[in-house]
């Protein structure tokens, strides 16, 4: 919504990119799995900043254990493909 709406200026969808890029770059860069207190917080600081907006629907909080989730499963994934492939060289 505020995307469509604009809340962000008349680039909005350019900061969405930015946001996208940010979160992918922050997880990607996590020695550790990233507590989702500090992804909720990261993505209410970002929200109104770049967007203007506070958010107070619980849709951070929802996708924030959203992103977590999925970003545990890759790692479980990884690591078990990573076995494989240590096992398979074996």
């Amino acid at each position: 919504m505020a995307i469509e709406n604009q809340w962000g200026g008349s680039d909005s969808l350019q900061k969405s990119h930015q946001l996208a890029a940010d979160l992918f770059s922050w997880f990607s860069k996590s020695k550790a799995l990233v507590p989702v207190e500090d992804l909720e917080n990261l993505l209410h600081e970002c929200m109104l900043l770049t967007f203007n907006t506070e958010i107070e629907d619980g849709s951070i909080e929802q996708e924030s254990g959203s992103l977590s989730a999925i970003t545990l499963a890759m790692e479980v994934r990884i690591c078990r493909n990573s076995e494989e492939i240590f096992h398979d060289y074996l």
